[in-house]
């Protein structure tokens, strides 16, 4: 270690500029990589319902100018029992265990903000997504949510009988609100102070990601919030099937019959297909699987482009370094203390451009903040994800950075030292 550093010192001119080097891609590296390592942790997060064992269907009501058209169901009498028909039909089909009239992400209202204080007692605004409760008895046992303890179950939620305002809500957003409680039932979510009526929290499940591309879990679903009709437009069924039913081969047996003979009044169906085939319709999963590739394409090209620059620098120093390992075998040195020699050279010049790059982008993601995927804030992150700790965050990060320049380096530096820990010293000393 010691003839190491006294190797550095040695040649510092040359290696300040290998410092300045790896100090830069260091920032550039941390730039890159941190949208995609959150995105591929949004990715990964646990979506907090069922989609396995899930298909859709999805209806449409034939337009008045189609000739199909019926005015016999066309009031509100006939709405209800041409679709309550519809849904019969699919529920009685083999394998069919419960359905819903709704989507997981479906029924979509808004985002609402209340103000809260923080742990130093100033208010601080929360935003969570709000969805409508559909109006039927089946839909958090449909879609698979799992409830906390000492909340009513999924069952008994999707039974109850919801009045103006009463929700559900996420774990995560319960204790955003309330922080940690034995019983979050009976609470009403709502801004501190307010003389307005806020939420009654009926029940509480287990953190719900509507979308695949976004972390948001604090979400309330609220009964009578803007009454949506069950009939007078098209929309998707959640279809759950009994275990031993695999939704591909399902709806396989089931759709073109659904297609072409499930029409009644002027309800027809659409389309079928199983829950992961329908992956998100919404413009936020546009986007992000749009965002998604272009992340992902630029990590590629920078990290090739970053392999061979780096690689090829260190290939090219320690091919110029025969002399010196000629000198230290003439001096008795082994094969194998010329390859530490070099490679650790190499290493610590790589981890000292690693700190400096690092510690200059800590005072830029202070000011700044640090990558949270599709979002405006990391506030949207369940509080046990690395993501929404800014310490955590960054070490994890700079670890990552740490990681993918160690690996590039190493393996610029390995193939040469190897070659010339293997060099007679009388051929490397005669050439030079």
């Amino acid at each position: 270690m010691k003839m190491i550093f006294q190797n550095l010192l040695a040649q510092r001119k040359r290696n300040l500029w290998l410092l300045l080097e790896m100090t830069v891609i260091t920032i550039i590296t941390w730039v890159v990589l941190d949208p995609v390592m959150v995105l591929f942790t949004v990715q990964h997060m646990p979506r907090g319902y069922e989609p396995d064992r899930m298909a859709l269907v999805e209806f449409a009501i034939l337009k008045t100018t189609s000739p199909k058209y019926s005015e016999e169901y066309a009031d509100s009498a006939g709405i209800a029992t041409s679709f309550n028909v519809l849904v019969d039909h699919i529920r009685n089909l083999e394998g069919v265990e419960s359905l819903t009239r709704s989507t997981i992400g479906d029924s979509f209202v808004g985002k609402t903000g209340i103000q809260l204080l923080d742990e130093s007692g100033d208010t601080v605004q929360l935003i969570f997504t709000t969805y409508n409760i559909p109006q039927d008895a089946d839909y958090f046992t449909t879609l698979g949510m799992e409830v906390v303890d000492g909340s009513p179950s999924a069952a008994e939620l999707s039974r109850h009988n919801y009045a103006d305002l009463e929700c559900v809500i996420t774990e995560s957003l319960a204790k955003r609100v309330f922080g940690e409680c034995e019983s979050y039932i009976g609470k009403e979510v709502n801004s501190v102070g307010s003389t307005y009526p806020g939420y009654p929290v009926v029940g509480v499940v287990k953190d719900v990601r509507p979308w695949a591309y976004n972390a948001d879990c604090n979400t309330a679903w609220i009964g009578s919030l803007s009454k949506i009709s069950r009939y007078s437009s098209g929309g998707t069924l959640s279809v759950r099937l009994k275990p031993g039913y695999a939704p591909e081969q399902w709806v396989k047996d089931n759709k073109e019959e659904m297609l072409r003979s499930f029409k009644f009044g002027n309800f027809y169906v659409k389309s079928v297909s199983t829950y992961n085939q329908m992956g998100d319709r919404t413009w936020i999963s546009i986007k992000a699987d749009s965002e998604k590739h272009i992340k992902y394409a630029l990590l590629v090209f920078f990290l090739v482009n970053l392999a061979l620059g780096v690689a090829g620098t260190y290939y090219l120093q320690t091919r110029s370094r025969s002399h010196d390992a000629g000198l230290m075998k003439a001096y008795g040195s082994t094969g194998r203390g010329v390859f530490g020699m070099l490679v650790g050279e190499a290493m610590i010049v790589t981890v000292l451009g690693w700190i400096i790059g690092c510690f200059a982008y800590l005072h830029y993601a202070l000011k700044e903040g640090v990558s949270a995927g599709l979002e405006t804030g990391i506030d949207v992150f369940p509080t046990d994800c690395w993501v929404s700790d800014f310490s955590t965050h960054f070490i994890v990060v700079s670890l990552a950075v740490l990681v993918v320049l160690a690996v590039i380096v190493l393996i610029g530096v390995s193939f040469p030292a190897r070659r010339i820990a293997r060099v007679n010293p009388v051929d490397a000393l005669r050439d030079e």
